[in-house]
């Protein structure tokens, strides 16, 4: 009944939170209304599904942006999870379908995510280069380069596209490995369930570094470093890592990894 209670709380929370901080935003001009608005969100959600989130080496985040956040994808939870770690608020690479979503749509459209239709290759490619120019005009951006979330605790084939935005933008690209969402709310599951999970931040990838890769070499490249903070190997399946020595932020509500409110 609790968790049937938690699935319920996600229309009604995304709702109310998106139509007061779009409100706010528009009223008083000022954009971070709605940033903000989206990490309250997420915390709301997070605590009242009970899952505890801890992020690790955020130190080794850029100090100033734009960069290209890519991680892997396995749980319902994993946009809520990285809204609710990082410092920043990444605009997100998501599927146009989600736009059909009452109030999520609004949330998208104004949180200066970029929608792709996959089914169309032309808009795709179209949207591909808006991610690009988003960049290059200073939004940072986070991609799951799988494309869609995981049937199982193993790494999904990466899409190519974000590989192309990154060599076109010139900006840092930071793995991030996601660590035991997949258990929080996976793909087959109708409702959330509580559990701990962890954002580990991989060492950022330069664009000079990037410029001397080719597309299947930085592919190749991102996808060893988030196996690697997954504990993961290539081949096999893995359970949810010993937490490691480093230095961790434990993330509550109303007060980020870094320690800011």
């Amino acid at each position: 009944m609790f968790r049937l209670l938690n699935g319920l709380f996600l229309p009604f929370w995304t709702a109310a939170v998106t139509v007061t901080a779009v409100t706010i935003a528009k009223l008083r001009g000022e954009h971070s209304y709605v940033t903000e608005g989206e990490r309250f969100w997420a915390r709301g959600l997070l605590k009242a599904w009970g899952v505890e989130v801890t992020a690790e080496h955020l130190e080794r985040l850029p100090r100033q942006g734009p960069y290209i956040l890519m991680a892997n994808h396995q749980s319902h939870a994993d946009v809520p999870i990285l809204f609710a770690s990082l410092p920043l608020i990444p605009g997100f690479l998501a599927k146009k379908e989600l736009a059909r979503i009452p109030f999520l749509s609004m949330a998208l459209r104004n949180g200066g995510h970029v929608l792709i239709d996959r089914a169309d290759r032309g808009s795709a490619r179209e949207a591909l280069k808006v991610a690009a120019r988003e960049i290059q005009a200073g939004k940072t951006i986070a991609i799951f380069p799988e494309g869609t979330r995981g049937g199982s605790d193993a790494l999904g084939e990466f899409k190519k596209g974000g590989f192309l935005i990154a060599k076109k933008a010139g900006v840092p690209v930071v793995p991030v490995g996601i660590v035991g969402s997949r258990a929080v709310w996976h793909r087959d599951a109708w409702l959330p369930r509580g559990g701990r999970v962890c954002a580990r931040v991989g060492e950022p990838i330069s664009p000079e570094a990037i410029k001397q890769l080719s597309v299947d070499g930085l592919c190749a490249r991102v996808r060893e470093s988030i196996l690697e903070l997954l504990g993961w190997p290539e081949t096999e399946s893995a359970s949810l890592p010993a937490p490691s020595t480093s230095p961790r932020a434990s993330v509550q509500p109303g007060v980020g990894a870094n320690g800011a409110g």
